[in-house]
């Protein structure tokens, strides 16, 4: 904490040296389907825009998320990332689950409650926002929050860009982009690939990306969007660890033991190809109306051979986003609908050293999630902004092959959000807001529980979430945002472990997420050569089971696995006028416990990562940046994804100790 506050009086002593000609930009974020200012939209939000993402072009994307109070990436095992929103990681063993994402305005969540985040390119992103918390009102389910991905636009004129990174352990990544910019054309396409041996034994990964988007503009009152993504991956699991066999060999895979086959014998990991198409019609009707409308598809098929089976997984998805607003004086009317329909088989064999064997079960399932909402905003004397929503929701499962039992409706039909923020000066605010949400149980949860108890339904979560903050933006080159959150979700929905490694779910009665998130930027202008950007960042959590009796014991009063009391995170980006640039980011994580008895827990620790190089112009019209980059600068050891509640005490997957990267960067405008 003394060195928080260090950093935070030094970034105040350079703002008396600032040239006021770099300041720090002011995001308009989606919000609520608000469209308003960061600075006056009444919710924690964090916007990163085009600058931002390609500080680490070329790399993995946890920088970008961690940078960030209450949000949290890890990577259990490279090319497989579990996203964490004010919320814990309980029900994901990987991939994304309990938060909604959205690609171009399209939800790129399925019906079934699944992400494929790890699919994605970064390099083609223009900005990223988070919203945190129960966003039942607009959104739908997910008490996480929801992340909005949007690809990059480029100016008049043709731009190409291309980029070569090379690291330890094999690693190389490089990725190629064309965009085009019109008044009535936006053109970008890309494609982006990536393979690295890894640290640790059994943990090669591979992967390619093609990304298309487009704009069509032919008029002042209609735009057409489409946007297209193909993504394949192949990577390999190296699976958990105790605590002694990884302070043996941290390099080692998850061994054999006297009942089960190690994880490189059953050749564990993931092979999945993905693809996603939408079409968006924007249309400016007249008389304060414009109307959005959505239509997307989506296919996803994955292999994914596992310790004690071996799954075969087929998801076609469709679905419709319909956005109508007015405007009349000082309010704003929005009234819309999604609908995401998904249709399933898993088919679940034997596995034999990597190889499918007898099935062990098969199941049809066709998935269905509505959201209809409406909400008012209204302006009160251009200081004060009041905003009201309700959405009606419903989620439906329908098993063709087998009898999967929901309990009572999967949905909660009626989430409410009400919210008013009151600015008190141009630059400054303060806000309150009460969110409710809900969040079904995802088709794997299912289909898991189905495998092991027959007769064990699910029900979905119901979550309730007061926030207070404040915003400042001091002067233009500092500002800084404080909220404090309480959540209440019932039925929260946990993940066990069986003693032959297969998971089942259970719903908890009640448990209690309470913390505080606090937020600095700084960016300005240090003599007359040096450019400095800077940020310290905070959270303090407190999770805790309210209402929870597992296997005979009352865990009442028991913090939740996977959310430590305390992370930090600082970052200094200094960019000098000859070229030569320097970023670097810090944070710290407290410990955490690793089971929902608390039998365990984590040692605090630190990441660190930097990179360093020249970016300039070789021609009017060519641009060149070379880097060096380094990732766990600080030699520490850790961990940045652990198995929660696993059994024999398999809870680590050692991340690597202090590695080395560089690469080169061209973008070549006409």
């Amino acid at each position: 904490m003394k060195r928080l506050l260090f950093f935070l009086l030094l970034s105040t002593y350079a703002q008396a040296q600032l040239d006021t000609l770099h300041t720090l930009p002011e995001f308009t974020v989606k919000g609520y389907e608000s469209k308003k200012k960061s600075i006056i939209t009444a919710a924690s939000i964090h916007a990163i825009g085009t600058a931002e993402i390609q500080r680490y072009a070329l790399s993995d994307p946890l920088p970008l998320f961690n940078a960030y109070p209450g949000v949290r990436l890890e990577e259990r095992s490279p090319g497989s990332y579990r996203l964490a929103l004010r919320g814990s990681s309980l029900r994901s063993p990987y991939g994304v689950r309990n938060v909604k994402i959205y690609f171009n305005g399209i939800p790129l969540t399925d019906a079934n409650g699944t992400s494929y985040l790890n699919l994605m390119d970064f390099n083609t992103l223009g900005q990223i926002e988070i919203m945190k918390g129960p966003t039942g009102s607009t959104f739908g389910a997910g008490n996480g929050g929801v992340v909005q991905l949007n690809t990059s636009s480029t100016t008049h004129g043709h731009e190409i860009k291309a980029g070569v990174q090379l690291g330890d352990y094999n690693t190389l990544n490089y990725s190629a982009q064309y965009q085009y910019g019109s008044d009535q054309y936006q053109i970008t396409a890309a494609y982006s690939s990536r393979s690295s041996d890894g640290y640790r034994d059994h943990s090669n990964s591979k992967g390619q990306n093609l990304t298309l988007a487009g704009s069509y503009r032919p008029n002042k009152k209609h735009q057409l969007n489409l946007s297209f993504v193909y993504a394949s991956t192949d990577y390999q699991t190296p699976g958990g660890l105790t605590l002694a066999q990884m302070q043996d060999n941290r390099k080692a895979s998850r061994p054999a033991t006297p009942t089960l086959p190690s994880s490189k014998q059953q050749q564990a990991g993931i092979i999945q190809d993905f693809l996603l198409a939408g079409l968006q019609h924007h249309w400016d009707v007249g008389s304060g109306f414009t109307w959005s409308n959505s239509l997307f598809l989506s296919s996803n098929d994955l292999q994914n051979p596992f310790i004690t089976s071996y799954e075969f997984r087929e998801e076609r998805t469709g679905g419709y986003r319909s956005v109508l607003e007015k405007k009349i004086k000082d309010w704003t009317w929005t009234l819309g609908s999604e609908g995401i329909f998904t249709s399933s088989t898993f088919d679940v064999k034997q596995n034999n050293l990597g190889t499918p064997g007898v099935q062990q079960y098969f199941t049809d399932l066709d998935a269905r999630q509505l959201t209809h909402f409406l909400q008012g905003q209204y302006v009160l004397l251009e200081k004060t902004f009041i905003t009201a929503g309700i959405s009606y929701n419903t989620q439906y499962y329908h098993n063709i092959t087998a009898p999967l039992d929901v309990e009572g409706r999967p949905g909660t039909p009626w989430t409410p959000r009400f919210s008013i923020l009151h600015a008190l000066t141009p630059g400054k605010s303060i806000y309150y807001s009460f969110t409710q949400g809900y969040s079904p149980p995802t088709a794997q949860e299912m289909t898991a529980n189905y495998e092991y108890n027959k007769n064990l339904g699910l029900a979905a979560e119901k979550g309730i979430g007061h926030e207070l903050g404040i915003k400042a933006r001091w002067t233009r080159h500092l500002q800084s945002e404080l909220s404090l959150y309480h959540q209440n979700i019932k039925d929260a929905l946990v993940r066990m472990v069986t003693e032959d490694g297969g998971e089942y779910f259970l719903n908890t009665g009640e448990i209690i997420q309470r913390g505080i998130e606090w937020s600095n930027r700084f960016n300005g202008k240090l003599g007359k050569n040096l450019f400095l950007e800077a940020y310290a960042n905070a959270n303090f959590n407190k999770y805790t089971f309210a209402d929870f009796v597992n296997e005979g014991v009352d865990l009442k009063g028991n913090k939740l696995p996977g959310i430590p009391d305390t992370e930090i995170a600082l970052g200094i980006r200094m960019n000098h006028r000859s070229g030569i640039f320097l970023n670097s980011d810090f944070g710290r994580q407290s410990s955490m416990f690793l089971t929902n008895k608390n039998e365990a827990k984590t040692e605090p620790f630190w990441t660190s990562r930097a990179r360093i190089g020249w970016q300039g112009k070789i021609s009017p019209s060519l641009s060149l940046q070379v880097f060096g980059g380094v990732d766990n600068l600080l030699n520490k050891e850790y961990a940045l994804g652990y198995d929660f509640n696993a059994v024999g005490n398999r809870f680590y997957n050692p991340s690597p100790t202090r590695n080395w990267n560089g690469g080169a960067y061209l973008k070549f405008r006409i």
